[in-house]
């Protein structure tokens, strides 16, 4: 089992510390803009290991990609409406659900099997930068690429809520 914790910063931009749960410096989270929403998720020597991105049309997707820019995963909202639920597809590793009730701040993370196999919560972010506490018990996922996940969650629930006062949320 890994924990990690890590936060967004206010404007969605900037190097931010990623820590384990003795509060141990491991890594790096890179938010390279407001106006790109992509994230990179480095190592200690600040070197990326897991990049996060919005792709295709109207930025529908969160794509994620490895140290050679290789995609090898996506990340997209179903809209549903008594809960809040992302898939997470990966090819050849399989399909995972990402589910949280409705109002809640806790999310599960489910393989095809429904084996639960991360949760993470935000632990706050009213009038700051939102923080996350991830544990994950995944042999397939990395806790670096379900950082990104987590991101990528992150930036599609902020994507939505400030698509609501518009009309609607983008899925």
């Amino acid at each position: 089992m890994q924990t990690a914790y890590f936060k967004d910063n206010f404007f969605s931009r900037g190097l931010t510390e990623i820590f384990n749960e003795k509060k141990e410096k491991t890594g790096y989270l890179d938010l390279k803009s407001a106006l790109t929403s992509s994230v990179s998720v480095c190592g200690l020597d600040h070197r990326t290991l897991i990049e996060g991105r919005f792709s295709g049309f109207f930025r529908s997707r969160w794509t994620v990609t490895n140290q050679n820019k290789e995609e090898i995963g996506w990340l997209k909202h179903k809209l549903t409406f008594t809960k809040k639920v992302f898939v997470y597809e990966t090819g050849n590793r399989g399909s995972f659900s990402i589910v949280s009730k409705t109002f809640s701040r806790e999310y599960r993370v489910f393989d095809a099997q429904e084996n639960e196999i991360a949760v993470f919560e935000k632990v706050n972010g009213f009038f700051e930068s939102s923080s996350y506490k991830l544990i994950s018990r995944s042999q397939i996922l990395s806790i670096e690429e379900l950082t990104a996940v987590v991101m990528g969650v992150n930036m599609i629930e902020k994507m939505n809520n400030s698509a609501a006062p518009m009309g609607g949320a983008v899925t």
